[in-house]
């Protein structure tokens, strides 16, 4: 992306100008409260609302206030807003009154951090692949948390009697199988995929989503008889309305977690290296969000995390074990 090309200011001007008459013909309106603050999900689109409504059926509201943000998500031809040359040109941009990203033939993203307005517009003809096969929702929250001083961490995090932890790595680790676990056994429950933190202060954990995704194995052990909203076609994993279920608002964070699965009959915790689990938390949370290149949140991140003593748990097969194991030791240990 040629950021000579782009005059942040200027362009959400003409972004405006151009999707009013978008939202004027069809608008559909998903009001949601994340982190105590209210949020207009406005699209064009029956495919992104119905995603929005279901993914985020525990924090509909039908608040009449002022919204803090706006995310106006819609579908046409990206070429449309920067000509086919830059449209086609992959790239990421961040200054202190917004950010933009293209992602060629897919979708564009951008944030006005002064106004609270964020957009993702995905490329016409392609909609229904894109808005399952990627992550709008992360996105538009990342682009909002960025502007918000939050950050949106690909995460876990569980905990008990206020005190939390973080649950990283990569997809197959079983974190959200522990999550989920530590759910079912009465413990504070924020996510077990996406998490938003503070950025500054105490570590703050709070929820996003009212799902869950396990696979299928997990789902019939734990949440059999729940409602799955979403079957990922390449992994077979389930995407779970858990909306009946006690979420915690907040939680302090006081360590992290690396799930290891093992042959072990009791579970085991052992202190690491913190290095590991923050390079695996990073990886996956930038390429989750399509910000891979961007160095300014890797650093944010990073500097957010590595105070945080790190632990592997060594987990058992039996899930129950597992979460109760966890609960002992952040009651006696953190």
């Amino acid at each position: 992306m040629d950021k000579k090309k782009i005059e942040l200011a200027t362009f959400f001007d003409r972004l405006d100008s151009k999707i009013n008459g978008i939202f004027e013909e069809k608008k559909k309106v998903i009001k949601v409260k994340i982190c105590n603050k209210l949020i207009e999900i406005w699209t064009n689109s029956e495919i992104i609302e119905q995603k929005c409504i279901t993914q985020l059926k525990g924090n509909l509201t039908d608040s009449r206030e002022k919204p803090d943000a706006i995310f106006k998500s819609w579908i046409d031809d990206c070429s449309n807003y920067f000509g086919e040359e830059m449209a086609n040109s992959r790239g990421y941009r961040r200054e202190d009154d917004g950010c933009i990203a293209i992602v060629p033939s897919i979708a564009f993203f951008c944030g006005n951090f002064i106004n609270n307005n964020y957009y993702f517009c995905c490329q016409k003809g392609k909609e229904e692949s894109i808005v399952f096969a990627t992550h709008i929702l992360q996105i538009m929250f990342a682009q909002w948390a960025v502007g918000n001083d939050l950050i949106l961490l690909h995460s876990a995090a569980v905990g008990i009697d206020g005190k939390g932890v973080l649950i990283g790595g990569s997809g197959g680790m079983g974190k959200s199988t522990l999550a989920v676990s530590c759910l079912k056994n009465k413990l504070d429950f924020v996510s077990d995929d996406y998490a938003m933190i503070t950025k500054k202060g105490k570590m703050m954990a709070m929820p996003v989503y009212t799902t869950v995704g396990l696979n299928e194995d997990s789902y019939e052990k734990l949440l059999k008889g729940e409602n799955v909203i979403h079957v990922n076609e390449n992994n077979g994993k389930k995407l779970v309305d858990i909306s009946n279920y006690e979420i915690t608002d907040a939680l302090e964070i006081k360590a992290v977690i690396l799930p290891a699965k093992t042959d072990l009959d009791e579970a085991e915790i052992v202190p690491i290296n913190s290095g590991a689990i923050l390079t695996k938390m990073i990886i996956t949370t930038l390429n989750q969000l399509a910000f891979l290149h961007e160095q300014e949140m890797v650093k944010e991140i990073a500097l957010r995390l590595n105070k945080l003593p790190a632990y592997e748990l060594r987990l058992t097969s039996n899930y129950d074990k597992n979460a109760k194991f966890l609960k002992e030791f952040i009651k006696n240990t953190l």
